[in-house]
């Protein structure tokens, strides 16, 4: 057997070894190819959230879920204005408040956040959680400082009211010189929120066009614009303080009522400021502090040059407290009634009966007004049984038809409004009854024009009222007519027909007994259990 040459088994051996190389690199280019093939199906592939590669990716995914909804979660919290868990302010209200105010912390004052309205808080964590400053300001903060339930939650806010809209789907922006926003909630309830103001102001068209990019202020200007030093406290949600710019903590304490600078300057600047003075006494039970109430004495003329549909809204207010019977003799001790209401300043002082009613109506107001706002705040005493009440109410008959120019309106209105119409001897048929039936002639709806118009026009009682007021005491006649025989008690389903038995009710009417009231009571029950019938009887 030949032997093996050495050059011919090391070539042998290097061709085996590069064959074993050659296999080596196709292996390794197959895998990478495979590998790309991989990775160019998982860019294709859309994400399912679930990982076939094991624990670590499905971890992955877990945490940016959980990422993904604790972002999600605090941009719906900012939405809904719910208040995230961290949302003191990392500074404190003395270094971001301007100016040097009095700040009350919680453990000094009685204002909890627990009689603060849910809608209201949701407001002000909204506006803070978009970096604005919000306050309760005004009668809200006062009220609940004296430990009573604020008929409102006025706002105060840096945001601009273009800003406030971006935030609130539900606000709308009122108002032209001062844009004011409401937020509209369930219920009917109204938010009013308004912008900080400056201290600027415009005395023209002009120059309101000049600083109409100025207008707005801080809390230090925002204080200092306002009436009443208690009506000008700041509450902060987030620290729980009270901020106080004017001393306004010090006369809640002392029980005193004081304009907020000059007196004299501030009731010149607007006089229906001397209304507020005296209704806030009224309702709160302070004094009014000497310098302000020697303001009001000395410029009452000052409201002659006040707009009526101002005064009278101002009016209403009062009607409306629950204070009237406290209020009305302030008017009359500082001489603002006999330009609030020169008709019924008229009759007081030709009349001194005349007084002592009207305080026994107002009294009667103030009951039936407290009466309705228990059972629901949302509901208000129409303005025209209000005005009938005061004006008409308590003014003696004789009084009233002298007021008449007509002899003719003074004859008509003479026999309508005696306490039995439809009595014996009575000439109401004259003008009243045709074949035993009521029916109003054009001649008692003139009388009562006529009368409407001598006492309600000089305070700016509007037509609309004026014609509900005729209404109902048309509707009164009626109901006097019924005991007479001469009609059925289907005036129940009148729309005045509540408001007139209202008016009688206020105004105790000697004609209408209590046998009277409980058949009309009742014939209103009855009406209310039924469907309501055509609306062809109105």
């Amino acid at each position: 057997m030949a032997p093996i040459k050495p050059g011919k088994a090391g070539a042998s051996g290097s061709n085996v070894s590069k064959e074993n190389d050659s296999c080596s690199e196709s292996e390794q280019s197959e895998e990478s190819a495979k590998s790309e093939k991989q990775q160019r199906a998982q860019k294709r592939r859309p994400s399912t959230g679930r990982s076939r590669r094991g624990k670590s990716d499905s971890t992955g995914v877990q945490e940016s879920r959980s990422s993904r909804s604790k972002q999600g979660g605090a941009k719906n919290s900012s939405r809904s204005g719910s208040k995230p868990r961290a949302s003191r302010r990392e500074k404190s209200l003395a270094e971001i408040l301007p100016g040097t105010p009095i700040i009350v912390p919680r453990d000094e004052h009685p204002i909890s956040r627990k009689n603060i309205d849910e809608d209201a808080l949701k407001v002000l964590y909204r506006l803070n959680n978009n970096g604005h400053q919000a306050f309760i300001v005004g009668g809200g903060v006062r009220d609940l400082y004296l430990g009573k339930t604020p008929k409102d939650f006025d706002i105060a806010t840096s945001a601009s009211p273009e800003e406030v809209r971006s935030l609130f789907r539900n606000s709308r922006i009122i108002g032209r010189r001062f844009k004011l926003n409401h937020i509209y909630f369930r219920g009917g309830k109204i938010i009013e929120l308004a912008t900080f103001r400056s201290d600027q102001e415009e005395d023209s068209v002009a120059d309101e066009m000049l600083k109409s990019d100025n207008t707005w202020g801080d809390a230090q200007t925002d204080a200092r614009r306002r009436d009443l030093t208690v009506n000008a406290l700041f509450y902060d949600v987030e620290t729980f303080s009270i901020i106080d710019y004017v001393g306004g903590i010090e006369d809640l304490k002392r029980g005193a009522i004081r304009f907020i600078g000059v007196p004299k300057v501030r009731v010149q600047e607007d006089p229906v400021r001397m209304i507020r003075v005296l209704r806030h006494a009224a309702r709160i039970g302070f004094s009014v502090e000497a310098d302000t109430y020697d303001a009001v004495c000395e410029f009452p003329a000052l409201l002659k040059h006040c707009p009526l549909a101002r005064l009278y809204e101002e009016l209403l207010k009062d009607l409306r407290s629950g204070a009237s019977r406290a209020v009305i003799p302030l008017y009359r001790d500082s001489g603002l009634l006999k330009y609030l209401t020169p008709s019924l300043s008229h009759f007081i002082d030709g009349d001194p009966q005349v007084w002592q009613r009207l305080l026994s109506v107002m009294s009667m107001i103030d009951k039936h007004v407290i009466k309705l706002k228990t059972r629901n705040s949302n509901v208000e005493v129409p303005p025209s049984v209000l005005l009938a009440s005061v004006f008409l109410g308590n003014i003696p008959s004789e009084v009233l038809i002298s007021e008449l120019e007509s002899e003719k309106d003074r004859l008509v209105f003479e026999t309508l409004w005696s306490d039995e119409p439809f009595s014996e001897g009575s000439s109401s048929e004259q003008y009243l009854l045709e074949e035993g039936k009521m029916k109003v002639s054009a001649e008692v709806k003139d009388a009562f024009r006529s009368l409407l118009g001598k006492l309600f026009r000089p305070i700016g009682v509007s037509k609309k009222d004026c014609e509900y007021i005729e209404r109902m005491l048309i509707l009164r006649l009626k109901m006097f007519e019924v005991f007479a025989g001469g009609q059925d008690s289907r005036l129940v389903y009148l729309d005045a027909f509540s408001d007139t038995l209202n008016l009688l009710d206020l105004t105790s009417q000697t004609a209408f007994s209590e046998e009277n009231y409980d058949f009309w009571y009742s014939q209103k029950d009855k009406y209310i259990k039924k469907r309501r019938p055509n609306r062809r009887y109105r």
